[in-house]
């Protein structure tokens, strides 16, 4: 067992700093505004993903746990991808949203299933709960981006 689930969030947050050293080029002026209570749902999954993996250990104990280090391998990977086309492409608020690969909303969808993943290696039910918030606000919210970019596109 390695003592650091922390790894994980850490992972999964390192792209998004380049957000705020990057910021997209070209915001629409008015974003849908998602229900409040979606937007609570997502919040509290998030601080829930990030903040549990702090207290578990990464044991890798079998071919679950196997299995799911390579669809995190492979959803991280999906994940920086999508940052390094947002950043190559001119960081247009579209890129964010934009399928890769046949995946709509990849750069929505890939940590979620990273999350997923992360919590069989970390043996958390509490992550895996706090996932399903995430999934539940986080792709609604995305997915009212997306609109949003496709309706300016028009």
């Amino acid at each position: 067992m390695i003592p650091n689930g922390g790894l994980i969030s850490i992972l999964a947050l390192l792209p998004n700093l380049l957000f705020l050293v990057f910021p997209p080029r070209d915001v629409p002026r008015e974003l849908s505004q998602p229900a409040r209570g979606l937007e609570i749902v997502e919040g509290v999954g998030r601080v829930g993903v990030f903040a549990i993996p702090f207290f578990c250990w990464i044991e890798i104990a079998g071919t679950l746990e196997m299995i799911a280090v390579v669809i995190m391998i492979g959803a991280l990977g999906l994940y920086y991808a999508g940052w390094l086309r947002y950043l190559r492409q001119g960081r247009s608020f579209a890129l964010l949203f934009q399928p890769m690969l046949s995946i709509p909303l990849p750069m929505a969808v890939a940590p979620i299933v990273y999350f997923y993943a992360a919590s069989i290696v970390l043996h958390a039910w509490l992550l895996f709960l706090a996932t399903v918030l995430l999934t539940i606000g986080h792709l609604y919210v995305s997915h009212l981006s997306w609109q949003d970019t496709q309706a300016l596109n028009s």
